[in-house]
């Protein structure tokens, strides 16, 4: 059980690193275009890349998400309930998806 347990563990570290590494980096090269320090931009690019910019830490908040419930019921974790500013999150909502709109 013991050794069940430690593979888990290992398992889950190992995709965590796997699944969050590549947007990472993307979202490095991203934040460095955004900084300008390269070239200026024009808005319609800083908008359209700041969209992309959110939807990367959306999707690298949803997978850490999805590997703190898999650690959760492995049992390698324990809940922290916190408030949310839910005013906040729904405006994240609509100003990430007016672009689809």
């Amino acid at each position: 059980l013991l050794e069940n347990s430690r593979k888990e563990r290992s398992f889950l570290l190992g995709v965590s690193h796997d699944l969050k590494s590549p947007g990472h980096c993307a979202l490095y090269a991203l934040r460095d275009v955004l900084s300008e320090e390269h070239g200026e931009l024009n808005p319609e690019q800083r908008f359209r890349l700041e969209i992309v910019s959110s939807a990367l830490s959306e999707q690298l908040t949803t997978i850490s998400d999805v590997l703190d419930m898999a650690r959760y019921e492995q049992g390698f974790l324990s809940a922290q309930p916190e408030q949310i500013d839910a005013p906040k999150v729904v405006k994240d909502i609509v100003d990430g998806h007016k672009f689809l709109a």
